[in-house]
C-alpha cells in the first residue's frame, strides 16, 4: 500500500530515459509521460517542488527526440539529461560506472523497465507493465531482476497480484500507482472531443482498429479472419493495423498485401492521436497485459472497445468494453465488432467510455510515483 502522504525534504531521482527516446508508445510512452507530469504539472512550484530529476540515455542509436515529441523538458533547473552514445549493455558491467555514479549521486534510481543496470548506493524502484507467462523463462528471469527492487511499480490490482503470487515480490515492495490515458485527448477542444469515431473515411468506410505490434498473442491472423466474416456478412468496414513490422515469419505482411481493405501502418508519434481519433471500434487482444492503457486510450475518445477478457481490464474498465472470453472464435468476435459498430453513436455510451478515462491521468500517476520515491529516499542510502 501507499503511505498517506510523502515526506518532506529534497528528493534526487535518476531515470533510466532512454525508452523514452527510442520507443513511441508502451514503455517508451510511459517513461514521458511520467517525467512531463513531474515536470510540468506537479513542478517546480508544486508537489514537485523538492524534486531534481536526472535523465539517463545510455545507447548507440541516434535519439528521436522530436519524432517521439519529449522536446522542452530540459534544459530546466531541476531537470539535466545525460546522454551517451556506448552500447547498452555496458549499464550492467561490473568495471563499467553504475548508474547513479553516472548522474553524480541520486536517492532514488527509475528504471521503466526491470534491466540488468548495476546500481551502487541508490534506492531502485522498477516497472512492471507487461507480465511475462506465469512459469516460463521469461517469468523466471523477470522474478530475478524485480527481487533486486526495493519497489515495484504495477498499474493495478490484477498486476500487483501477478506480481506477488506468480514473480514472488514480497508483497510490502508492491506499489499500485493508476496508469494514464490523456496524452492524445489533453488540449483538444471538446468539439473535436465531441466527433471521434463518428466521422468515417473518405470512401465513407468506418475503420477497425488495431493497436500495437502484430505479434502472435495479439492474434492479428484471427482478426483478420472476423473481419473477412463481417465483409462476407454484408458490413462495409476497413481493418487498420497500427504498430511495429510483424515479426519474423508471420503470414499478415501477404494477407494484408492481397486486400484492399486492410492496412498496415506504424505512423508517426504526432500522427497517432488521429489515426485513433478516426476509427470508429477498438479492437485490442492479448494473451497477458498488466494494465488497460490501451483500450483506455480509445475511451478517451469515447469509441468502444472489444478487448480480451482480462483481470487488468475488467477492473479498469468498468464494464464499459466488450471483452471476449479465451477460446471465442472468429464469428463471436466479427459478432461483438458488428455490435461495437453499430452502437457508436450512442451518446450516453459515449460519455459513460470518457468518464472512465477521465479517472486515469499521468498527473495521477505522477503523484503516486513521487510518493513512493519519497518513501524510499526516507530510508537512506543502501
Amino acid at each position: 500500500m501507499l503511505p498517506d502522504m510523502a515526506p518532506p525534504g529534497p528528493l534526487s531521482v535518476g531515470v533510466d530515459y532512454l525508452p523514452a527516446s527510442r520507443h513511441a508508445p508502451g514503455v517508451g510512452r510511459y517513461a514521458r509521460e511520467l517525467v512531463r507530469a513531474l515536470v510540468q504539472e506537479l513542478g517546480p512550484a508544486g508537489e514537485a517542488d523538492d524534486l531534481t530529476l536526472r535523465l539517463l540515455e545510455l545507447g548507440r542509436e541516434p535519439v528521436r527526440v522530436h519524432d517521439l515529441g519529449v522536446q522542452g523538458l530540459s534544459p530546466r533547473p531541476h531537470v539535466t539529461r545525460r546522454r551517451l552514445p556506448l552500447p547498452r549493455r555496458l549499464l550492467g558491467a561490473r568495471w563499467f560506472p553504475a548508474a547513479d555514479t553516472l548522474l553524480g549521486g541520486v536517492d532514488v534510481f527509475q528504471h521503466i523497465v526491470a534491466t540488468p543496470t548495476r546500481v551502487r548506493r541508490a534506492r531502485q524502484v522498477a516497472t512492471l507493465s507487461e507480465l511475462p507467462p506465469a512459469g516460463s523463462a521469461a517469468a523466471a528471469l523477470e522474478a530475478q531482476r524485480l527481487a533486486a527492487m526495493d519497489a515495484v511499480l504495477v498499474f493495478g490490482e490484477a498486476a500487483a497480484r501477478a506480481a506477488r503470487d506468480d514473480l514472488g515480490v514480497p508483497a510490502e515492495r508492491v506499489h499500485v500507482v493508476p496508469v494514464g490515458c490523456d496524452h492524445w485527448s489533453r488540449g483538444l477542444w471538446p468539439e473535436a472531443l465531441a466527433r471521434s469515431g463518428l466521422e468515417d473515411l473518405p470512401d465513407g468506410l468506418p475503420e477497425i482498429a488495431v493497436l500495437g505490434t502484430p505479434r502472435a498473442e495479439r492474434s492479428p491472423e484471427f482478426i483478420l479472419e472476423a473481419h473477412e466474416r463481417l465483409r462476407a456478412a454484408g458490413l462495409p468496414c476497413r481493418l487498420r493495423f497500427v504498430g511495429g513490422p510483424a515479426p519474423e515469419g508471420s503470414p499478415l505482411p501477404a494477407l494484408v498485401a492481397a486486400r484492399d481493405d486492410v492496412r498496415h501502418e506504424l505512423p508517426s508519434e504526432g500522427e497517432l492521436r488521429g489515426t485513433l481519433m478516426g476509427a470508429a471500434v477498438l479492437v485490442h487482444l492479448s494473451a497477458a497485459e498488466a494494465t488497460a492503457v490501451t483500450p483506455l486510450e480509445a475511451f478517451s475518445f469515447g469509441l468502444p472497445v472489444v478487448a480480451s477478457d482480462r483481470a487488468a481490464f475488467r477492473e479498469a474498465l468498468d464494464d464499459e468494453a466488450t471483452l471476449l472470453p479465451d477460446g471465442a472464435d472468429a464469428e463471436a468476435l466479427a459478432d461483438a465488432v458488428a455490435a461495437a459498430l453499430s452502437n457508436r453513436t450512442d451518446e450516453d455510451a459515449r460519455a459513460r467510455r470518457r468518464a472512465v478515462a477521465d479517472r486515469f491521468t499521468w498527473r495521477r500517476n505522477a503523484a503516486a510515483t513521487l510518493v513512493v520515491w519519497h518513501d524510499l529516499a526516507a530510508r537512506g542510502p543502501r
